[in-house]
């Protein structure tokens, strides 16, 4: 094993594939790819062990086979698709991982990155399945796929599209990666807006309003001197 890992994030759709669509109409394309940049913030945490490389950074279309090619191009070790889920009926709940087949170690990764999905986030565990979709099909690394939630379930999206849960999401794959690679990984603090009290705020509002009028009386003085 090399001293330093390359893990392909994969956040599924995107441009003119929107993917699932929750019933207040967040896509699932967003949520995917706000997990994703969240996962590649956390890379410092591994202190230089893991290198995280995504398959798009904005809302782009990019095919399964692209992405797969991308991993295979740039020598990945692992692949990690980001998904979330829906059903006809639109009342699925939980977190299922998809690896290509039972035995290799695309089956250990599911396994781990499920467990760490389920304890962080509390959502049902509907188990590590095996499919043949493209991304996992196609990658020539042990790869998964991770259907994070529900989004076109009512109840579910409205836990599975919010900034904390896609936190949540992004720690239980970097502490997943960290447990099946055994090595440490330590969460980089959070990036938080500075926030204001209600006193500045006020203070804020006072100083505009003072501003405002000097601009005004600024423009009647100017017009003033014209017309003269």
């Amino acid at each position: 094993m090399s001293e330093k890992w390359k893990f392909v994030i994969d956040p599924g759709h995107g441009g003119k594939d929107p993917g699932a669509l929750s019933p207040a109409g967040h896509r699932e394309s967003d949520n995917n790819l706000a997990i994703a940049k969240l996962i590649r913030d956390m890379e410092p945490g591994f202190g230089g062990k893991i290198e995280f490389y995504l398959t798009r950074t904005g809302n782009d279309t990019v095919s399964p086979a692209t992405r797969a090619a991308y991993a295979n191009q740039i020598q990945a070790d692992y692949f990690i698709s980001v998904h979330q889920n829906s059903d006809s009926l639109r009342q699925g709940k939980g977190i299922e991982v998809f690896a290509l087949a039972p035995g290799g170690e695309g089956e250990k990764l599911g396994g781990v990155l499920l467990n760490r999905l389920i304890r962080q986030t509390g959502l049902i565990n509907r188990g590590l399945k095996f499919a043949n979709y493209t991304v996992l099909k196609e990658t020539k690394m042990p790869a998964v796929l991770c259907e994070i939630g529900f989004i076109g379930t009512l109840e579910e999206a409205q836990v599975i599209s919010k900034p904390e849960f896609h936190r949540q999401a992004a720690l239980s794959i970097c502490e997943g990666i960290a447990e099946y690679l055994k090595i440490p990984f330590s969460p980089p603090e959070e990036k938080k807006e500075p926030s204001l009290s209600v006193e500045e705020i006020n203070n804020l509002k006072s100083r505009v309003a003072e501003l405002e009028k000097r601009l005004k009386e600024i423009r009647e003085f100017v017009l003033l001197k014209t017309y003269k």
